[in-house]
């Protein structure tokens, strides 16, 4: 079922680079970096990490409601048949939601500074990491190999995003409290190396208008949001949205995170916004600005350019079972069915 719904503030008249809005993918970007980072590091082989975490996770449970309290760890990655690698760091609680909800919080990883840059890699040690929520482990399985597939559909569709590296983690907590345990997880590059690859900075402010953004790069953002029918987000207080400026221009580029409320996850926590008119999250709402014809033509274009990526991309991702990939693939193609309703939905009025 598909709700029109519109939150925006009052369009003025836009101007902007037309070269920058003819492809939503075509903003200046920078695959490169002063330095290796420790997320390059840990992202240099296929497949998902095979880490142990090691800390004091029975304090960690017990801190929920606490301001951030940093707790030594241990991250140790598995080579193979070569020696494992061991890296001190920081644990810390983050989130809200799922802070307070889920089973088990999701981290924050700071790795040392100083052993990172004794191993020649740069500063950006700052890694979210998203960790099962359920102790059940089928459904944290599914779950969390879903909303990691959300970042990989949007990894194709523009590298103006965040990059993820899935993990198989073992959690030991060192006072005994908490039984080891085994979940699928995956770490974020840290933002600050996100924005380097943008060549800007982050931008903290809010109410961002129509002048401040690139609108192709903008209207990707809120098409794919309408996609994955994740309603869990706010361009106007950059809620669940990231800012960049660039340092070539005014414009600021929005990179969306956190899609564990959409229905293409579909976990068995989120909650539809019912004040807009969900009564499940499978229910699509458009929570973006109006765009003009052309570029909102341009958009669609560039998802059809990217459907057999993006069906591949799930179709072939053998961890997740064959009945969420199927659902995974279906919802998709609702998506592409409805682009003339996305359209009345979209194009805002001369």
């Amino acid at each position: 079922m598909l709700r029109s719904v519109f939150i925006y503030l009052p369009l003025t008249i836009l101007s902007w680079n037309t070269s920058l809005s003819a492809n939503p993918a075509s903003v200046l970007y920078s695959d490169s970096t002063a330095q290796r980072t420790i997320f390059a590091k840990l992202s240099e082989r296929p497949g998902p990490l095979a880490l142990t975490i090691k800390s004091d996770f029975t304090a960690i449970l017990q801190a929920r409601k606490k301001p951030r309290t940093d707790f030594p760890a241990a991250v140790i990655q598995q080579n193979g048949q070569g020696p494992a690698v061991q890296w001190p760091a920081d644990l810390s609680l983050r989130g809200k939601f799922r802070r307070m909800r889920c089973d088990f919080p999701p981290l924050r990883v700071e790795f040392k500074k100083d052993t990172l840059r004794a191993m020649g890699l740069a500063d950006h040690n700052d890694l979210k990491l998203v960790t099962h929520c359920l102790d059940d482990p089928d459904s944290s399985k599914e779950n969390i190999l879903r909303e990691y597939l959300c970042y990989r559909l949007y990894n194709i569709l523009t590298p103006i995003s965040y990059r993820v590296q899935l993990a198989e983690i073992t959690y030991e907590d060192t006072q005994g409290g908490m039984p080891p345990k085994t979940r699928y997880g995956f770490f974020m590059e840290d933002f600050d190396e996100l924005a380097q690859r943008m060549e800007g900075v982050q931008c903290d402010s809010l109410g961002l208008g129509a002048r401040n953004t690139d609108p192709a790069q903008e209207n990707l953002v809120y098409v794919f949001q309408y996609m994955i029918s994740n309603a869990d987000w706010d361009y106007r207080y950059l809620r669940n949205l990231k800012a960049v400026k660039q340092a070539s221009s005014n414009l600021r580029l929005l990179v969306p995170y956190d899609f564990d409320h959409s229905g293409l996850v579909k976990s068995k926590y989120a909650v539809p916004r019912r004040e807009l008119g969900q009564a499940t999250v499978r229910e699509r709402v458009y929570l973006g600005r109006p765009a003009d014809a052309q570029v909102f033509k341009n958009t669609l274009a560039h998802f059809q350019e990217n459907k057999n990526a993006l069906l591949d991309e799930v179709r072939h991702f053998e961890l997740l079972s064959k009945e969420s990939r199927n659902d995974m693939l279906e919802f998709l193609r609702q998506f592409y069915a409805s682009f003339d309703i996305l359209r009345s939905l979209v194009v805002k009025e001369d």
